[in-house]
């Protein structure tokens, strides 16, 4: 063996220990300190989020600390006036076939249908969210229905037909004053060549009672409405047949 080789094996049996160090030291990091870092940065930067949201919130308090409450009898007589007792469901689909009719002229108008569903009430169980009787999920009311202590109930209603753009928005802005409160659920405007199809479903609110002495906010517990799923109502399919030749 030569000098030189016996030399270097002597640098390495130095070094080895070193090295050997250096690797356990490299894989403890990349597989325990690394990732615990990673993770202490991510919970550092939440901390940070959720502090500025506090402070917002502390803020919002504070300034809200000296208003007076709103008056909930002003509310809820406003409630009472704007969602009928009776039953309006008859009236708005009249209301929107009429409306259909008279923004359309008779050569842009097709295939005009207003359909309806059945009767459902809302189990005010649920909080202000309430859900409607049949448990889907997806039959979640508006939530500012649920603040008010007042048991309802709704009918589903969905009107299509084909027109112009034009048509279409002008029928849009006629639909605002209906008799009664509703709520829009989906609208649909489908491009097609002449026409366009709108599709429009809104669901018609009517009050079955007088409000429960509860109080009212959104977490007042609401009563039980007492109406089973499914009830039998008016007429509620009203198709427009030859809606092309329709005078105004």
């Amino acid at each position: 063996m030569s000098a030189v080789t016996a030399k270097s094996n002597s640098v390495v049996d130095r070094l080895a220990p070193f090295v050997i160090v250096v690797v356990i030291v490299t894989m403890a990091y990349v597989s325990y300190i690394q990732p615990q870092l990673t993770q202490f940065l991510r919970d550092r930067n939440d901390v940070t989020t959720l502090d500025v949201r506090v402070r917002t919130l502390q803020d919002v308090i504070t300034r809200a600390s000296g208003q007076k409450a709103p008056d909930e009898k002003p509310a809820l007589a406003a409630f009472e006036e704007r969602v009928s007792a009776d039953d309006k469901v008859a009236d708005v689909v009249e209301f929107m076939a009429k409306a259909a009719v008279e923004s359309t002229p008779k050569e842009r108008l097709r295939a005009l249908s207003v359909e309806t569903g059945d009767t459902l009430g809302v189990d005010r169980g649920a909080g202000a969210g309430g859900r409607a009787s049949s448990g889907s999920g997806s039959d979640q009311i508006d939530p500012r229905v649920g603040l008010f202590p007042v048991p309802v109930r709704y009918t589903p209603v969905t009107v299509s037909f084909e027109s112009t753009y034009e048509a279409i928005a002008s029928f849009v802005g006629k639909i605002r004053n209906l008799p009664t409160t509703v709520e829009i659920r989906s609208a649909t405007l489908t491009r097609g060549v002449p026409l366009m199809k709108i599709e429009l479903t809104v669901w018609v609110y009517q009050r079955v009672g007088a409000a429960v002495d509860q109080p009212v906010g959104p977490f007042a517990p609401g009563p039980a409405p007492g109406i089973p799923p499914g009830i039998p109502t008016v007429p509620r399919v009203a198709q427009v047949a030859g809606a092309e030749g329709l005078d105004r």
